[in-house]
């Protein structure tokens, strides 16, 4: 693989984050999405990615089994789980909505890889999710992180904008394998920058 990161997608969509990171020099190896739609665009964006299907249809990732899909191990994983449990303009029903619930499966779909989980997760959702219900939808997705194997606190989110969404910002969440050479080499470095940040 000379050298070269990988990435996998879940919630993948039609590639934006796939494109940004591949413009940053890491490998998509494989993406989850389940819109038929979606994937055409996916398809035509990602040259080389592969989607993950079942039979001939996009799989849904409650469907999706690392073993079963022989999903490659990868050193990062990236996923924009669904916002309209979380959003502060809809109902709110945080992990009481199905849809809020597919946040577990990242965390499933993480920990099937056991000993060869990716270094570092980059997750994405809405900034309303830091604080709904109380900050407690938050701190259920910080400990179920941490419970996967990973480093994770409130610092490691960020809310930013793009120039094209001022109006609409996105929070950002990563978090760093606590066992892997990698994920700690990054939170080291993480870690310097942060305590630089508030000297």
């Amino acid at each position: 693989m000379n050298g070269t990161l990988s990435a996998g997608a879940l919630f993948s969509g039609i590639g934006g984050f796939c494109l940004g990171f591949e413009s940053s020099g890491i490998r998509t190896a494989w993406a989850v999405e389940n819109d038929p739609a979606s994937v055409l665009t996916y398809l035509a964006n990602v040259k080389g990615a592969r989607v993950v299907m079942d039979g001939d249809k996009p799989a849904d990732i409650r469907n999706v089994r690392v073993a079963v899909q022989d999903l490659e191990p990868v050193d990062l994983l990236h996923a924009g789980f669904p916002c309209q449990s979380f959003s502060q303009a809809g109902d709110k029903k945080g992990f009481d909505d199905p849809r809020g619930q597919l946040f577990y499966e990242v965390i499933r779909i993480v920990k099937e890889f056991k000993d060869r989980k990716p270094s570092v997760l980059v997750l994405e959702n809405i900034p309303y999710l830091r604080i709904g219900n109380g900050g407690s939808w938050f701190i259920e997705i910080m400990t179920e992180i941490k419970k996967a194997g990973y480093w994770f606190r409130e610092s490691n989110s960020a809310e930013l904008d793009s120039f094209w969404l001022k109006e609409l910002p996105q929070l950002y969440l990563d978090a760093w394998e606590r066992e892997n050479k990698l994920g700690k080499q990054l939170y080291e470095k993480n870690r310097i920058r942060m305590i630089g940040k508030s000297l």
